[in-house]
């Protein structure tokens, strides 16, 4: 037998010990059973499977801003209100003057907001074994990344609609606060308008008159929010309304599905449709939005949209180093949401 050159013969307490490790390590192996001839690999595929929501349609659709300091501060113009209707400053009493003469001064009036910024976002934590594990595979800290980066934008959609910084005060306030006015679905006898709604169209009825107030005081209604399932509803009763009218059904109230649409004009102007997973629900029944976030306001915001996202850090990561034997990084961003005109909002409360 050829003798290893170098190697020192091994003590017989040496080969005991190298014996003993041998055997404590095959008490870790399992094994597993194979049936017939299935001695092949799987085809594991790349790209993990995102069963999970992705959707954010209204962090994808308000306007975003960069801000700066600890709170977001603005100045709201308001009407004055006269009898004969809403003006800003002088009204048709003051504004109406004899030649030489001058028309009564009547400044316009302000209010003052503000809204402090608020944090949210995910951490990510790696470990140098998972990380070591899974390198043939994936980059398991930039999957984790992209992960958590989905996560912190649905807390955010989360937030944008029942964010409540009163009853919690780490969140910033969402549209169930911020928007004021509202529409009970249960009571319709006690709004003029639609006192005695057909049934089979109050829905109609209800997203009509908060588009006709939004109008009314100086806005226009840009878009209806409902959760999701509200989407049927709302389709139905526009295609049996659209019945109604080309077939001159009055009482055609038997229709449902055949058509999907994203954006309908309820009577003033085109507004879209918007199905959101996160709207506010009550033991009484669901919340829907009716908002005006794009209408021109150049004297309190020149780039015309009143419902934004007002950004002191975009989305971003940072990373916080080794913590014991883990690689961990933040994902957050700092932002509030901004509602400079809430009259030119609606919701309608309790629909079921």
């Amino acid at each position: 037998m050829a003798q290893i050159t170098g190697a020192a013969p091994m003590s017989g307490m040496q080969i005991e010990q190298l014996l003993n490790q041998m055997d404590a390590l095959q008490k870790q192996v399992t094994t597993a059973a194979v049936a017939g001839l299935a001695l092949r690999r799987e085809d594991l595929q790349a790209q993990m499977a995102l069963m999970v929501p992705l959707d954010t349609p209204l962090r994808n659709r308000f306007n975003r801003i960069k801000g700066e300091g600890g709170a977001h501060d603005w100045f709201q113009l308001v009407p004055t209100v006269y009898a004969q209707g809403s003006f800003i400053g002088a009204g048709p009493g003051q504004g109406f003057f004899a030649p030489g003469g001058l028309p009564t001064l009547v400044l316009p009036s302000y209010n003052r907001l503000s809204a402090p910024y608020k944090i949210v976002g995910d951490i990510i934590s790696v470990t140098f074994f998972d990380q070591a594990a899974g390198r043939t595979y994936d980059d398991i800290r930039a999957n984790q990344m992209q992960t958590k980066m989905l996560n912190a934008a649905l807390l955010e959609e989360w937030c944008i609609l029942n964010g409540n910084a009163t009853t919690a005060p780490l969140q910033f306030d969402g549209l169930d606060v911020l928007v004021t006015n509202t529409l009970d679905y249960n009571t319709p006898a006690s709004y003029a308008e639609i006192a005695a709604p057909v049934t089979a169209f109050q829905l109609q009825e209800y997203i009509t008159l908060a588009c006709q107030r939004i109008s009314n005081n100086g806005g226009l209604a840009r878009c209806v929010v409902y959760p999701y399932p509200v989407h049927t509803a709302i389709q139905n009763v526009i295609l049996q309304n659209m019945a109604r009218i080309n077939m001159g059904a009055a009482a055609f109230t038997a229709a449902s599905g055949g058509l999907s649409l994203k954006s309908y004009d309820f009577g003033w102007g085109e507004i879209d449709l918007i199905r959101s997973r996160y709207m506010p629900s009550t033991s009484y029944g669901d919340t829907i939005f009716v908002l005006d976030d794009q209408t021109s306001d150049p004297v309190n915001i020149p780039n015309g949209n009143i419902v934004q996202l007002v950004d002191l850090e975009a989305m971003n990561s940072v990373d916080l180093g080794l913590i014991a034997t883990s690689w961990q990084t933040v994902v957050y961003e700092t932002t509030v949401l901004m509602v400079s005109c809430p009259n030119f909002q609606y919701k309608i409360i309790n629909y079921s």
